[in-house]
């Protein structure tokens, strides 16, 4: 039978730095550190659906590249829309 390592034994693939005992706990198969790993920051937004009474939000998790995207259409989109008018 193989002889598992420990988690504060287990050291990365790639770098040979010892992967930190939360990252282990975590992500139980992962065998990369973080700096190491191939996935990327993700960030979310907040969306908001429905009508009403019925009205909800969600999150939507996207890559970095593709919340720069939506945000740089936001800022678009806010900079097209007339100023609100006071009452």
């Amino acid at each position: 039978m193989k002889n598992k390592l420990k988690l504060s034994e287990q050291k990365c693939i790639r770098c040979e730095e010892f992967i930190p005992e939360l990252r282990l706990k975590a992500l139980p198969g992962t065998k990369t550190c973080v700096s190491c790993s191939d996935v990327k920051t993700k960030k979310p937004v907040t969306v908001q659906l429905g009508e009403g009474d019925h009205t909800y939000n969600e999150l939507v998790i996207l890559e970095d590249e593709q919340f720069n995207k939506y945000m740089s259409q936001k800022s678009i989109y806010k900079q097209q829309q007339p100023p609100e008018q006071s009452a």
